[in-house]
């Protein structure tokens, strides 16, 4: 084997991996904090009010998404494109 041929190999080898990660920096992500609760259903009994009407909550909203951005980070490739809490 030739001096030649054996970098060609190696320029080859090494380009690819270079290929195989690449930069990005723009990436659509959907994310999803929880759906919330569904509320309670109860009817509120007073022994003064017997028609009183329903005393049940309507739940809660989902949970708080928060994205934090870092100085350390050369490229979105590693983050996924969903995410569900």
């Amino acid at each position: 084997m030739s001096l030649i041929s054996h970098v060609r190999k190696r320029i080859n080898k090494s380009s690819t991996n270079i290929h195989s990660s690449e930069f990005i920096d723009y990436k659509r992500v959907h994310v999803k904090g929880g759906k919330g609760g569904d509320g309670m259903i109860c009817f509120l009994q007073l022994w003064s009010n017997p028609q009183a009407g329903p005393s049940g909550g309507d739940g809660g909203n989902g949970g708080h998404v928060i994205f934090e951005a870092s100085k350390n980070t050369k490229s979105l490739n590693q983050i996924k494109s969903k995410y569900t809490g």
